[in-house]
């Protein structure tokens, strides 16, 4: 028994000796076929690494605003109506003219309302002399109380009707009521004009109001005295101040009425203009990179592509990473959803692939991006 064991033990021994160069010959071909295989690879990836330019972003305090449509209206406009009947007689004033508060625009014919008050002047001089005589025989006891009385109710009477004529006369004068512009005339000379006529349009455009409609999602945020910035549709650019929030909101479009006021001395800003309102919030971080940096990954998600490290001494790659869009400004957009210092890709982003080894050099073309209008040649 013992020999048999002893006899297969041998055996196994024998061809346990015959395989080993077999078997440490395949294991050590497998190594060296993985190491030439990853070796490839990597001289492949090499090969296709594709250069790219790049810049270091870091955050910076964004002024957030909302913005909103509106449009120009003048602060004040009056409907000019005729308060006496009468001939136009005069016209001082053409439509567009700009003028002072108290100006002649035009005047009817006084006819005979000067004597009417030359009457009632003289009607008032005979009762308050009327007056004083009562007065003074009541004062020696030879006059009635009742005679006092009625001496001076005449007199009362008196300045009435001379206060009226006077004011009769007044009214024949259409003056601009406030400092501003004669936007429309309805008279003519020689024409006869009643009382509740509509005789001239005035307005007042310094300042003007730039009207918009507020979501109410963002009513909250803004407060009378605010400070908003105007785009005109001319391309003229101002800033205003918040003058009047509604209470109520829109029935239909769950918007609030928001007024603007805008200094408008040299009249540049005229009524009825498109305008774009931006209200100023308190300031944020985030990152303003240029437009064209901005691509879609696969699944249609809006991001960025940068170049980051396995590690210090591996090669550079591509990687994809979403943002969120915060605001487009004519020279760049606003996002966030980054880490400080990330080297973005801003050229040949479009070409490299998620994880692929590229080349990045400094993108000498985005220094100094700013949001700002000399940012403008800095793409």
């Amino acid at each position: 028994m013992r020999k048999s064991f002893l006899i297969a033990f041998g055996v196994f021994i024998a061809a346990a000796l015959w395989m080993w160069p077999a078997l440490t010959g395949a294991n050590k071909k497998t190594v060296d076929n993985g190491t030439i295989a990853e070796k490839n690879a990597m001289e492949q990836s090499a090969k296709r690494a594709m250069r790219v330019e790049v810049m270091r972003l870091e955050p910076q305090e964004m002024a957030v605003r909302i913005e909103v449509n509106g449009q120009t209206h003048p602060s004040r406009s009056v409907e000019l109506r005729a308060r006496t009947d009468g001939r136009i007689a005069k016209i001082h004033a053409q439509r567009g003219d700009r003028l002072e508060a108290g100006q002649l625009i035009a005047e009817m014919d006084p006819d005979d309302r000067p004597a009417l008050v030359a009457r009632a002047r003289a009607q008032l001089r005979q009762r308050q002399r009327e007056y004083e005589v009562a007065q003074g025989l009541r004062k020696q006891g030879h006059g009635s109380q009742v005679a006092l009385e009625t001496t001076q109710a005449q007199l009362e009477n008196a300045r009435a009707e001379l206060a009226r004529a006077e004011l009769d006369l007044a009214h024949t004068k259409i003056t601009a009521p406030f400092d501003g512009i004669l936007e429309e005339s309805h008279i003519e000379e020689g024409a006869t004009i009643r009382t509740g006529d509509t005789a001239a349009l005035f307005v007042d455009l310094d300042p003007v109001e730039v009207r918009t409609f507020v979501p109410e999602r963002h009513i909250g945020h803004i407060r009378v005295g605010g400070r908003a910035e105007i785009l005109l549709s001319s391309g003229e650019e101002a800033e205003g101040t918040v003058h009047y929030i509604s209470s109520n909101a829109n029935r239909e479009t769950r918007t609030f009425r928001v007024d603007i006021r805008v200094e408008n001395g040299d009249h540049l800003i005229a009524g009825g203009m498109t305008a774009k309102a931006f209200f100023i919030l308190p300031s944020r971080d985030a990152f303003f990179l240029p437009l064209s940096a901005l691509t879609l990954d696969d699944q249609g998600i809006v991001g960025v592509k940068t170049v980051l490290r396995d590690s210090e001494d591996a090669p550079p790659f591509a990687k994809f990473f979403p943002v969120r869009i915060l605001e487009e400004r004519p020279y760049g957009v606003w996002v966030d959803g980054l880490e400080p210092g990330v080297d973005l890709i801003t050229l040949g982003h479009e070409f490299v692939a998620d994880r692929q080894q590229v080349i990045p050099v400094p993108a000498q073309s985005a220094a100094g991006l700013t949001d700002e209008k000399e940012g403008e040649a800095q793409p």
